[in-house]
């Protein structure tokens, strides 16, 4: 199993190296590529990676409809269509996310009348496998399985993916919420939004160290990799691994665009 991070960053992305811009990450199983959240230049940033954005993901997971989020759901969603269109490849695209899903591609893909070639020509809903699920079993291919509970931030969710042995669980967005430690109880890898270097300066329905230390702890998370971090952090990596291992006993990183981890 692979973890490729695409976007490590927030809707702010960071200006100095490492460079971290809007969320995006992939875990590549045997037999499935499953993208979790498609931010701004998500499509672009996996092709140039060498990944062929016709055939994969072969499923997508969407957290929150907050654009740093989703904005690259459009993107994709085009190329698929114009691929099949032009040559008549199946294309199709099982997506998931939180209830208002449905509502969203509607918004994106119809009902602006000044872009809805999308479904008029590009037949966008003939290639759209769509889920709503707020809490419970996502997805289950049979040698993996995706769960999500609902937690604080805008009608978000966060997943839970099983699959090898293993156990990855996403936050997504979030506020302090004890649901992603009992969603990810005893987790081999938990991928957490670090938004702000502390506590004081938290905003917002936002993580900060001392948050994600104490879900660490209370959810027994083995590894936690930090993502979603604000320009506010550039530079306080090291104090902000430190407060959460104080709180907890996990190995902490922390993620950059590209960072790729076999599990």
């Amino acid at each position: 199993m692979k973890l490729t991070f695409f976007g490590t960053g927030s809707s702010t992305p960071t200006s100095h190296k490492p460079f971290r811009s809007y969320a995006a990450f992939s875990v590549t199983t045997v037999s499935d590529f499953l993208l979790f959240d498609i931010g701004p230049g998500t499509v672009a940033k996996m092709i140039q990676h060498g990944i062929d954005v016709i055939k994969n993901p072969t499923h997508l997971f969407i957290s929150h409809f907050h654009l740093d989020h989703c904005l690259d759901y459009i993107t994709l969603t085009k190329a698929r269509a114009l691929k099949r269109k032009q040559t008549g490849e199946e294309t199709s695209l099982q997506v998931f996310g939180p209830e208002g899903l449905r509502e969203l591609s509607d918004d994106l893909f119809a009902k602006v009348k000044k872009w809805d070639y999308m479904a008029n020509e590009l037949k966008a809903f003939e290639i759209l496998k769509q889920k709503e699920t707020m809490e419970g079993v996502v997805a289950n291919s049979g040698s993996w399985k995706v769960t999500c509970a609902p937690i604080k931030h805008y009608n978000g969710v966060c997943y839970r993916l099983d699959t090898d042995g293993k156990s990855i669980v996403y936050s997504g967005d979030m506020g302090y919420d004890e649901t992603i430690a009992e969603l990810g109880r005893n987790a081999d890898v938990a991928i957490l939004e670090c938004s702000y270097p502390s506590k004081a300066e938290n905003k917002g329905l936002h993580l900060c160290p001392e948050e994600i230390g104490e879900l660490a702890r209370i959810g027994n998370f083995k590894y936690v990799i930090l993502t979603h971090m604000y320009p506010a952090c550039e530079g306080r990596e090291e104090e902000m691994v430190a407060t959460i291992q104080k709180r907890a006993n996990c190995e902490v990183t922390v993620a950059q665009d590209f960072l790729e981890m076999e599990l």
